[in-house]
């Protein structure tokens, strides 16, 4: 308990002492650098409980719901259609 404090407060006090960077980014640079980004995502795969660790950027990852959504959409609408089969 005594160790845990310690190492609290003496995170709190470094993280109270460093300088802070001043120099602002431009917004336009903020958004390409934050594309640019890698994020990983835990990602389940189709027929089993395991998932799997999948590391994109930020772009890659709203291109990849977009298309979902796009594929999504065009099935939808394609069930509904006039002698698909399904639905009329």
């Amino acid at each position: 308990m005594f160790i845990t404090a310690t190492l609290t407060a003496s995170l709190f006090f470094s993280i109270q002492s460093s300088p802070i960077e001043t120099t602002a980014t431009p917004p336009e640079t903020e958004a390409a650098s934050d594309d640019n980004k890698r994020e990983c995502r835990r990602v389940a795969l189709i027929g089993t409980r395991m998932k799997k660790k999948v590391c994109a950027t930020r772009k890659e990852w709203r291109e990849q719901a977009e298309q979902s959504r796009k594929t999504t959409e065009d099935l939808q609408r394609g069930g509904q259609n006039a002698g698909s089969g399904i639905g009329g």
